[in-house]
């Protein structure tokens, strides 16, 4: 369904049960250094969490693939709606307008990041998989030839401009943050940062770093996987252990 001229929000859906239970939703941001949303971080996450008895909603935000001239502010406007709407429609979709959570990946996590702070009052949990929270000039290029895009790179950047951790505060959501070592694209180091910031203002977080595997492996299984070299058994049990986090305390 469309959120705006150049942006939608596709469900998946939890099953209806008989005991009548509202599901969690969660809102899945691809990444895709903001030149385009990646399939791969989607539709498969969005079905890893209806494996979570949990509502999922993918979000292809305005990147500049659509709009040459998309914003940040754009962006977080169509997270904004997307919000609304799960709420709008919360009945209907069996969702526990308590438990709206953000998922992220790399530049998809820079943006649940932003959005989270933002939208503190209503979003319950933030997960952030090697979000792309201080994108490097030399590593945007990078992205940029692996995504085909055509465009000017320094556009992209702009983009990120706005550092997250800026905006962390108390009100923070609980964060759930996973990222690798080997990364050569999105630097670790500015994950560490983040999470010392969230410590910092006691923000409730779990965090995961991986020594091995590369940038861009979403579920790290076979289900996202565009070749062998993304799929990492160790890497995988994020899938397990996210769950496991966002259950943990609740009935």
């Amino acid at each position: 369904m469309q959120i705006s001229k150049t942006a939608t929000l596709t469900p998946f859906l939890a099953p209806t049960f008989q005991d009548g239970r509202l599901h969690p939703a969660v809102i899945v941001l691809p990444g895709g250094g903001y030149a385009f949303t990646t399939p791969r971080e989607g539709t498969p996450a969005a079905r890893m969490f209806n494996g979570l008895d949990c509502a999922a909603f993918v979000l292809d935000y305005t990147t500049c693939d659509r709009n040459p001239e998309t914003t940040t502010d754009l962006m977080l406007g169509e997270v904004r709606d997307a919000i609304d709407l799960v709420r709008e429609r919360a009945g209907d979709w069996h969702v526990d307008t308590a438990r709206i959570c953000l998922c992220g990946f790399s530049a998809g996590g820079h943006l649940a990041a932003l959005a989270g702070n933002a939208f503190a009052d209503d979003i319950d949990r933030v997960v952030l998989c090697y979000p792309a929270l201080d994108f490097k000039g030399n590593r945007i290029e990078t992205a940029v030839r692996r995504g085909k895009f055509d465009g000017d790179p320094a556009k992209l950047m702009r983009l990120f401009d706005r550092r997250p951790i800026d905006s962390v505060s108390p009100r923070t959501p609980p964060t759930f943050l996973w990222h690798t070592f080997e990364d050569a694209l999105v630097p670790v180091s500015a994950s560490y940062e983040y999470l010392l910031r969230l410590v910092e203002n006691r923000v409730p977080c779990e965090a995961h770093v991986y020594q091995y595997g590369r940038h861009g492996l979403a579920l790290a299984s076979r289900a996202s996987a565009k070749s062998p070299g993304y799929v990492d058994g160790h890497v995988a049990s994020w899938t397990r252990l996210v769950g496991e986090w966002l259950w943990r305390g609740r009935p």
